[in-house]
């Protein structure tokens, strides 16, 4: 998705997996921006409820997101948390009567078209400290906020000569004036509609002139400028901002909604170019938080649990993607991915190329019926992400899963690239120049401002974990570590509506006595839910009882579920357009008749030519497969990670399918959360409405006739 001043290579659509259906032209997957925007801003901020006096507060990211030399960083914390802990004022006589809502954005950076002083048209990067939008009372408000660190109190911090106060003035007014200026060309926006200030946390409003009398500072200005005597104090700071902010003038809802579409688009839109080119997907708040989350300075690690579908897998390649662009990964600096099954590894090293990122990430597979992973290695990496740790439960002994863990630790890279950390420290030092290339970010108090090096800085260090499955698999000798999440995606993204109904059933109604003897009791296991607005098509039911035990091919072994099966591979490909390498069957068991030679076989004899569908069972081969008519029959677990657009689930009359059985709901759960659009049922009815909790399966439609 790119922005709408190029229109040449703007793909105005919004990427959902959940959307990938054949409903719509091929050319034009996805949801339409203003549709989506307008569905995420509802699910992920939502207004306060009518005839109420509730503040609502959000912050994108959640955390602050710390960057810069020390004071520069505290000045912007405390201007975001007096921000994020804004309220009606409570001291007035009349009290302010209505809710309030509030998004606060961090550290926004763009670029845009200027004209002043003879740049023609040129490019120009800018980056926002704070931007914030209002709704109060019907009316909406944003505004562009720079914060500056300067100091006049030596208790507070290093005192700034009055030279360089001057210079910080004329500079965050250059940056605000830049920050209109591009808002204004992009979003079409009248002149006057955004409220522009300067926070100075630690610059006091009052100074002495030339005859030494103490006189307020910039008092012809002083609608623009919020000091430490306004700051220093939350209901200071609330009297402030009603005054200045919510009694301001308001801006028209159609431009309000411009610019926080453009920011949602900035803050919470990753390109996912290793899937679809040029377009975007937005990510939930939860997602964004854990791609913005630091390091921890200890060195302990990151715990996500997430359920199927909400991400995960998708977060550490952009985490990867981010980080190299921040200049952290990189010859020096390299990472390393661990999974369990090789169908994943091999995707992610497809994805990592088209993000060109592979020549700084290694992959490898951990290993649960063996001691050894890591032993041999000898490099150190930066960033480590485990994905499918709960796989490393299933280990036949306590010994692996501990030799595994140290040996991770043992490969992580805590020293830091002394070149790069000097470099960055010296940008911080140098004082702001003003003119028309100033620096964007004035984040120095003085060219004699003390600066620390790094002591071990570590890089990121996630275990990513599927917690349905840890919830059944996990043992006492698991590490608790898994136990404790640091964020749980609780989302679904991937997944149609409809299809998040049938494997959601086995988080709101995990097997009690297994949660409980695994110490995940506490859990919320209930908290998941869908991250979208696309229901999708209902799932198809083939009832298996009205086909024939007889053979297709004299010389293979049938069933009547099979030959139901050939049925609708058939359908889907010749009536319904679906291609086969959009499809992937996944028998309950792998028995005789579910091999690719027999299927293909079977498939032969309605056909005229050798232009078929022809069925593989390499997950590995499939994914690198660029050959179109190729669909995937796999062990059902061998594909957990990896999604589908059509998924067949297969189950036998005489597979004796139990689905109160741990280990029955287990595969079932794997099995229809691999299916982002199309999920069909080939079974009995019996098999059917056990599964068929929330009755969204219906009868299968064929339009050939056998």
């Amino acid at each position: 998705m790119s922005l709408s001043w190029n229109k040449n290579i703007c793909v105005d659509r919004i990427y959902l997996p959940a959307e990938e259906n054949y409903e719509r032209n091929r050319d034009n997957d996805g949801v339409p921006v203003d549709e989506e925007i307008k569905n995420y801003t509802n699910r992920e901020f939502p207004l306060p409820k009518e005839n109420s006096n509730e503040v609502v507060n959000y912050s994108i990211p959640k955390t602050f997101v710390q960057h810069g030399e020390y004071q520069a960083c505290q000045a912007e914390l405390i201007s975001y948390q007096r921000l994020c802990e804004v309220q009606l004022p409570n001291d007035s006589d009349e009290k302010p009567v209505g809710s309030l809502w509030q998004a606060c954005f961090q550290g926004i950076c763009y670029a845009g078209r200027s004209y002043r002083n003879s740049r023609d048209g040129k490019l120009m990067t800018r980056e926002h400290d704070l931007v914030v939008f209002n709704v109060f009372q019907g009316k909406y408000f944003v505004s562009l906020i720079e914060v500056k660190s300067i100091c006049d109190d030596a208790s507070v911090g290093i005192v700034s000569t009055s030279t360089a106060i001057k210079n910080n003035k004329r500079s965050g007014q250059h940056q605000l004036r830049d920050h209109v200026e591009i808002l204004k060309d992009v979003c079409t926006i009248p002149d006057d509609c955004l409220h522009c200030y300067l926070f100075w946390p630690f610059l006091s409003m009052w100074t002495n002139d030339p005859r030494g009398n103490r006189v307020k500072r910039w008092d012809e200005e002083a609608d623009q400028h919020v000091f430490i005597d306004t700051l220093s104090d939350q209901e200071n700071f609330n009297q402030w901002f009603y005054k200045s902010v919510l009694c301001g003038k308001p801006i028209e809802k159609v431009h309000f909604d411009a610019l926080l579409k453009r920011f949602i688009i900035l803050s919470c839109g990753i390109f996912v170019n290793e899937i679809h080119d040029k377009m975007l997907a937005l990510l939930s708040q939860q997602q964004v938080s854990l791609l913005y989350r630091k390091p921890s300075e200890s060195g302990s690690p990151t715990v996500v649990h997430g359920a199927a579908g909400t991400g995960k897998t998708l977060l550490v390649l952009h985490k990867l993607k981010l980080l190299y662009d921040q200049g952290l990964l990189n010859s020096k600096n390299r990472a390393l991915y661990i999974c369990y099954w090789q169908g994943i590894r091999k995707e992610f090293c497809i994805k990592l190329e088209k993000l060109e990122i592979a020549d700084y990430v290694d992959t490898a597979i951990f290993h649960i019926t063996r001691e050894g992973f890591l032993d041999k290695n000898t490099k150190k990496y930066r960033h480590i992400f485990m994905d499918e740790c709960e796989a490393i439960c299933l280990a036949f002994k306590e010994e692996i899963i501990t030799n595994t863990f140290k040996n991770i630790d043992k490969c992580r890279q805590v020293d830091y690239d002394e070149e790069f950390y000097i470099t960055q420290n010296n940008t911080h030092q140098q004082q702001n120049q003003i003119g028309d290339n100033e620096p964007e970010k004035d984040e120095i108090i003085n060219i004699n401002t003390p600066t620390e090096q790094p002591k071990n800085l570590y890089g990121d260090l996630w275990f990513l974990v599927d917690i349905n499955q840890a919830t059944i698999f996990i043992p006492k000798h698991a590490p608790s570590v898994l136990k404790q999440p640091n964020i749980t995606l609780s989302k679904v993204i991937r997944n149609t509506g409809t299809i998040y109904k049938v494997f959601s059933q086995f988080y709101k109604n995990p097997t009690p006595t297994v949660t409980s003897k695994a110490g995940l009791s506490e859990l919320y296991l209930n908290n998941i839910n869908i991250g979208h607005d696309v229901d999708g098509p209902p799932i198809y039911w083939v009832d298996s009882k009205k086909f024939s035990h007889e053979p297709v091919c004299p010389d293979i072994h049938s069933s009547r579920t099979f030959n139901g099966l050939i049925r609708v591979i058939i359908d889907l490909y010749s009536a319904k357009g679906i291609k086969p390498h959009d499809m992937c069957v996944l028998p309950f068991l792998i028995g005789d008749a579910y091999i690719p030679v027999n299927i293909n076989k079977a498939i032969s004899t309605f056909f005229a030519s050798s232009y078929q569908p022809t069925s593989i069972t390499d997950v590995e081969e499939f994914v690198g497969c660029l050959d179109q008519n190729k669909f995937l029959v796999p062990w059902a677990l061998r594909v957990k990670g990896l999604e589908f657009k059509a998924v067949i689930i297969v189950i036998e009359e005489d597979d004796d399918f139990d689905y109160l059985d741990t280990e029955d709901r287990r595969k079932i759960y794997i099995m229809a959360s691999r299916c982002t659009c199309l999920l069909i049922l080939v079974s009995t009815e019996s098999v059917k409405d056990m599964i068929d909790v929330f009755k969204v399966i219906k009868a299968y439609p064929f339009d050939v006739k056998f």
